[in-house]
């Protein structure tokens, strides 16, 4: 029997060590995210620079908290891999590759918000993949959207575009005329043209453009990269995209959120801690990773907690949902204890128990029992101290110091 007892009680601790373990649901982004770019124009400043305007429409059913953006810089090309929020023009947060709206002011569903990038290159594409704070980082990868850019001088194509002809004003403005065609200009190494720096390879002229590096940016991971564009491969969220015309290989972008403790990530932040998408939920790292989240239950009262709630208490029976029961104020160390403040008698002091409405000043405790309906003495009473409710009863004077309860 007592090797049972103790089998018993042994698997009843593992499973409740055990239990603490379990992971909670990771946070995903919701159906019904929606955006989409009601309008775009990009005009040719002259000099290689471009002025890009879009006009982003919330279409879906629940607010967004900001975006990546990413362009093409070649025609026909599939994959976006230019992060161009670095050029963005305006108030928003932009901070590894990420545009965050403020956090009071997210795009809320059939809302509109107009941005502006000062561009240094032309582009053809930019594709837009919004994302939640709710709590956590979260990627909607499901409403990422691709727009069609045309970055023609004064936001005109040439009336010959089309045609199939790589025309000389149609260079870096026609992308079905010129790609893939003997045009310098068109962004591609094609015919003889190069790019580089040996004697072999000599550098290109001014308007022959970049050339990419053929493995990092095709979408495909080789040789040593870790990723490549939308193949992820051990990456978290997203592949490193920013250097590819020099890299020469792909790696992982570290940032906070990627679940793992970066010292310090690319962005600069030395982490402290980094649960990826589950960070800003109770009991994970917050979504700066520079500390846990602080929640009802972390044992640390907190005024308020990142769920904006006052805490009064964490823990007692007095204690609930971190709020203090009736009758009840902070103990100041985590608790609660009775509020005596409103305490002028002992009638008054008898009514904060449960059961008791009144209270009568005796002689003795055994006179409590006499009284109609018969009385407990206040030493009696769960809970209660009896020297306040003996100490009222002496204010009054006389021999009737004991504080009677009566229900």
């Amino acid at each position: 029997v007592l090797l049972v007892s103790f089998v018993i009680i042994m698997g009843t601790i593992v499973y409740q060590v055990l239990e603490t373990y379990v992971p909670k649901d990771v946070v995903e982004c919701p159906e019904g995210v929606s955006v989409f770019v009601k309008e775009s124009s990009c005009l040719d400043k002259g000099g290689g620079t471009f002025k890009l305007n879009l006009t982003l429409k919330n279409n879906g059913r629940f607010d967004i908290d900001g975006y990546f953006i990413h362009a093409t810089k070649v025609g026909g090309q599939e994959l976006a891999t230019w992060n161009i929020s670095g050029y963005f023009e305006g108030e928003s947060s932009t901070k590894g590759g990420l545009i965050t709206f403020k956090k009071e002011y997210p795009l809320e569903p059939s809302q509109e918000i107009e941005n502006i990038f000062n561009l240094d290159y032309r582009i053809y594409s930019v594709e837009i993949l919004p994302i939640r704070f709710q709590p956590g980082f979260v990627s909607c990868w499901e409403a990422k959207v691709s727009e069609t850019i045309n970055c023609g001088a004064g936001g005109e194509v040439p009336e010959s575009c089309g045609d199939g002809n790589c025309d000389a004003e149609e260079c870096n403005s026609c992308p079905e005329d010129c790609i893939h065609t003997n045009c310098c200009g068109d962004e591609t190494c094609n015919n003889g043209e190069t790019c580089g720096s040996s004697d072999t390879e000599p550098e290109c002229n001014s308007d022959c453009g970049e050339c990419q590096d053929p493995g990092c940016g095709d979408g495909e991971i080789n040789g040593g990269e870790i990723c490549d564009g939308t193949s992820l491969g051990s990456c978290t969220l997203f592949c490193d995209m920013e250097s590819i015309i020099d890299a020469e290989t792909c790696v992982c972008k570290e940032f906070c959120g990627d679940g793992n403790i970066d010292l310090p990530n690319d962005d600069g932040v030395t982490e402290i801690c980094d649960d990826g998408t589950n960070n800003g939920a109770d009991g994970f790292c917050w979504t700066d990773c520079l500390r846990q989240t602080t929640y009802c239950g972390d044992g640390v009262v907190q005024t308020p907690n990142d769920n904006s709630v006052d805490e009064e208490c964490e823990t007692g029976e007095n204690c609930v949902n971190c709020a203090c029961a009736e009758n009840y104020i902070s103990d100041g160390s985590g608790g609660c204890e009775l509020d005596v403040s409103g305490v002028t008698s002992c009638g008054s002091y008898c009514a904060l128990f449960e059961g008791y409405i009144n209270g009568v000043c005796m002689q003795n405790s055994n006179q409590c029992v006499g009284l109609t309906p018969p009385g407990t003495y206040i030493g009696d009473v769960p809970g209660a101290d009896p020297t306040i409710g003996n100490n009222e009863c002496g204010k009054l004077g006389g021999n009737a110091d004991t504080c009677c309860c009566v229900p």
